[in-house]
């Protein structure tokens, strides 16, 4: 009898450590449970992507951006000149385009997507909802979203006073990551002083390791 209780009991330890196990396996974001993959040990990878320049048309790319675009908008963003980080006049819009680079020598796969980090600067004082900086959005754009749009938001909406500024940050699903960049918009009395992507993904251990 104590022999078969022993047993029982390193029984009942093995099932839960091999529990404990499955409970720590890596899905990839298309929730496929069909694939071996799953299973394999995987890195954490981190790529941080300051926005710096050039900016405008060697920066932009087009298919991130709605069809219907004002054009006269759509050709001040890309010149460089009014294009601009940090700009201080106001009826400047300003857009960025964030590329990275899709795959690689190991299999690597989305976990977490993406964080933009961007900090703004209003150039206009203004009440909520009036024509200053108070009204301006915010557009994160993707040619893989339906509209190419993402995120919307208004950037000021309890009124805006010249000079301040705020840091937002959004959470960009993997599913708006396949293609290799992602864009974003800002109306056109808020600066841009600086912006930040970082992309999270897990890339799967050669085997062996």
């Amino acid at each position: 009898m104590r022999n078969l209780t022993i047993t029982i009991a390193l029984l009942s330890v093995l099932l839960s450590a091999n529990f404990g196990q499955t409970q720590e396996l890596r899905k990839d974001d298309n929730n496929r449970n069909d694939n071996k993959e799953h299973s394999l040990p995987c890195r954490p990878e981190r790529t941080v992507i300051n926005a710096q320049g050039p900016t405008g048309k060697a920066n932009l790319d087009r298919s991130d951006f709605f069809a219907n675009f004002d054009p006269v908008v759509w050709n001040k963003l890309l010149d460089p000149a009014t294009n601009q980080f940090n700009q201080t006049a106001i009826n400047q819009a300003f857009a960025y385009t964030f590329h990275f680079p899709v795959g690689g020598k190991e299999c690597c796969r989305c976990i977490e997507g993406a964080t933009l980090t961007v900090t703004l600067k209003a150039l206009q004082t203004g009440p909520a909802g009036s024509s200053t900086s108070s009204n301006d959005l915010i557009y994160i754009v993707s040619s893989l979203a339906p509209g190419n749009k993402v995120i919307g938001q208004v950037l000021w909406p309890h009124a805006a006073t010249a000079g301040q500024t705020e840091t937002l940050t959004f959470q960009i699903p993997c599913k708006y990551l396949t293609n290799g960049h992602i864009s974003f918009y800002v109306e056109d009395d808020t600066a841009v002083t600086q912006a930040q992507l970082t992309l999270s993904r897990c890339c799967l251990l050669p085997e062996g390791k």
